[in-house]
């Protein structure tokens, strides 16, 4: 009887490997959901193009970001192909930023990313010493841990090792020290750097003058907002005799001073940006050349790239030069009193009043220009956290976009899209600032969801960007245009680096590039490199690496990462300031609706969400048209929405502000 039943067991485990042996294995990323699964997403050779669904047990350790091997099973979970790591190939994660904390089990760590929720991390010995021995380790300790050792199961907690401690939670500043560590960023220039930019004369060395346009007799000032610190460019505008408008845009000659492969070069690569807090800046330069050197300060000799135009009255650039320039600002204005002047309510900027008038003018035709080609313009507001001297937020507040930053922002997109057509016109390689056209589906999709609305539109124009800028137009006086642009946002790529120029769909531009911002943008930085190299006065490579492909493809990812962390760190500024409203009932729009439950966004732009399981009635979700409805069908909440909610918590760590909706808004 015990052979039988051996004999039984042994057929039954070969008949499992010869299934396993049949089972196609597939290579991919792991992305973990932070919620006790995960998914594969296969590479792009692969002959599977869906993603794989991992149970935690079936994940074999791994991490977000992992390349992995996955074996698929015979049946489907969660309306996915269902699969089991067997390999993990390549750790994409090495260290981490989190808390330190007393627990029944020691000295454990908690990952700031939410990802990695569902793991469990221990600190070595040496480590929970250094923990231990702080006086601040009941509060939490904020710290920097490198991976000693990777799990080999959901079962088995990671090991890791202390590299930095950042300070105590709840001292100032350290939460958003927190995000900057994260994200990779650096948070400081080294010696080297910071002593060669202190090496560069004070003063512009006369020879550095010749072969320069002389452009300080015009009245040329610099608009920027209120709190601005670094000026890049400067502008000019006037009414031409033959009723055309000249157009001067002025931009800091970065490229004079940071030369490229210097140390401050490299650095700058490295960053890619300059990257925004709420409470500070992280420069993609030092400050003796991002505020000093650089900087279109008045009443000061500045060096310049410069683009002169030509503009008639239907906005179309009829002649135009690019050179090198020399100016000295008239006046440092900012949006807010360039806004009061237009309206004559801003005697202190007078002497500006036919200058202003000019540009205010040339501005609108160029807006005007665009709207009529099917430039895409989202009516999206802006709020700002305010915060007090110890970096804690004590208001929400609107900010407030008015015609003077529509002039700003017409000048830059004409100079960028003039100085784009000019290195292509002359098939010198370029970096360009693409952003491709919608994919197809999701544009459907958002075509069937307006159409609900009672917005048609024809998503097999021959013209995409005049259907959706009509959409646009269509839903101004429309209380729920904020979710109507916010769900056709939804629908489109993201802008991006490239050195093919695909044109740039939501400016509906053929040709187009950053010019203007190379203090602060590393891309605007190449091509002002690109214009001296056609001028023959620049012979040096254009950036640290050798492949234009690869350059744009880590500023992008540098840009990309620059507003994820400014995002975040605004995020949970907003999630302290609700703490202090839990338990009051506020009123706000349904913004956003997935099979957890709803997002709401109070009338000071901050989110929270109500868990669908909360809800006082059983909803079933329709998320092609953004709403869900009762079993009953008589109740119906959708996106745009207004509720009114109890704010019930603000949790830091996990960066949500959690609603109750009020009843009435079931019908009860």
């Amino acid at each position: 009887m015990k052979n039988k039943k051996k004999n039984k067991n042994l057929h039954q485990r070969h008949r499992a490997n010869r299934q396993k042996k049949n089972r196609p294995l597939l290579y991919g990323t792991y992305r973990d959901t932070g919620r006790g699964f995960g998914f594969v997403t296969p590479t792009e050779d692969s002959w599977c193009s869906e993603d794989i669904f991992v149970a935690k047990e079936d994940a074999l350790g791994a991490f977000e970001g992992d390349s992995v091997a996955v074996l698929l099973n015979p049946s489907g979970g969660r309306g996915k192909a269902h699969g089991t790591v067997t390999r993990v190939l390549n750790r994409a994660t090495a260290s981490l930023v989190g808390t330190c904390f007393n627990s029944d089990r020691g000295i454990v760590f908690l990952p700031d990313d939410r990802r990695f929720a569902s793991y469990s991390f221990v600190l070595d010995h040496q480590s929970e010493l250094r923990i231990q021995e702080r006086d601040e380790v009941d509060r939490g300790i904020k710290a920097c841990v490198r991976i000693t050792r990777y799990p080999k199961n959901h079962l088995v907690r990671t090991v890791v090792s202390l590299t930095e401690v950042l300070g105590a939670v709840g001292d100032k500043g350290i939460d958003v020290l927190s995000i900057i560590k994260s994200y990779g960023f650096h948070d400081k220039f080294s010696h080297e750097v910071l002593a060669e930019c202190n090496r560069m004369p004070e003063k512009i060395p006369q020879e550095d003058y010749s072969g320069r346009e002389d452009f300080r007799h015009y009245n040329i000032v610099t608009i920027d907002g209120d709190d601005s610190k670094d000026f890049d460019d400067a502008v000019y505008a006037c009414k031409l005799e033959n009723g055309n408008y000249m157009l001067q845009v002025h931009i800091a000659d970065v490229a004079h001073y940071v030369n490229s492969m210097t140390l401050t070069d490299r650095e700058a690569y490295y960053r890619g940006t300059s990257v925004y807090f709420l409470d500070r800046v992280l420069p993609m330069l030092p400050e003796r050349l991002s505020n000093d050197l650089c900087s279109l300060r008045p009443d000061l000799d500045r060096l310049t790239m410069s683009v002169v135009m030509e503009v008639n009255t239907q906005g179309k650039v009829v002649d135009y030069r690019i050179t090198e320039g020399v100016i000295r600002s008239a006046g440092r204005l900012t949006y807010s009193k360039v806004y009061k002047s237009l309206q004559g309510l801003c005697p202190e900027y007078d002497k500006y009043n036919l200058l202003l008038r000019d540009m205010a003018e040339l501005a609108k035709i160029l807006r005007d220009k665009r709207c009529r080609r099917g430039s895409l313009e989202f009516a999206f507001p802006e709020y700002k956290v305010l915060l007090d001297e110890d970096d804690k937020p004590i208001s929400v507040e609107k900010v407030e976009i008015t015609e003077a930053n529509g002039i700003i922002e017409e000048f830059m997109i004409l100079c960028n899209e003039t100085v784009a057509e000019f290195v292509t016109n002359h098939k010198h390689p370029m970096i360009y600032r693409v952003h491709d056209n919608p994919d197809p589906e999701k544009l459907m999709r958002f075509a069937a969801f307006a159409g609900g609305l009672g917005y048609s539109m024809n998503v097999t124009s021959g013209n995409l960007q005049h259907e959706l800028s009509r959409v646009i137009m269509n839903t101004e006086e429309d209380p729920r245009q904020q979710m109507i642009h916010s769900v056709m946002l939804r629908s489109l790529k993201k802008a991006e680096y490239s050195p093919d120029n695909i044109g740039h769909f939501g400016l509906a531009s053929k040709c187009y590039c950053h010019f203007t911002s190379p203090i602060r943008r590393y891309p605007d930085l190449i091509v002002h490199r690109i214009i001296k190299s056609m001028m023959g006065k620049n012979s040096d490579p254009l950036f640290p690496d050798d492949s234009l492909h690869y350059a744009a493809g880590h500023l992008s990812d540098k840009e990309r990462d620059a507003q994820d962390a400014s995002r975040e760190a605004e995020e949970i500024k907003k999630i302290e300031y609700m703490q202090n409203f839990i338990g009051q009932w506020l009123e706000g729009v349904i913004c956003g609706i997935n099979y957890s439950g709803l997002f709401v966004e109070l009338d000071n732009g901050v989110e929270g969400f109500v868990e669908l399981s909360s809800l006082h009635r059983f909803y079933e979700v329709d998320p092609d048209n953004f709403r869900i409805v009762s079993r009953g069908g008589n109740i119906t909440l959708s996106m745009g929405n207004r509720v009114r909610v109890k704010v019930l918590s603000a949790n830091i760590n996990q960066r949500r502000v959690y609603f109750e909706l009020d009843r009435k808004c079931e019908g009860k």
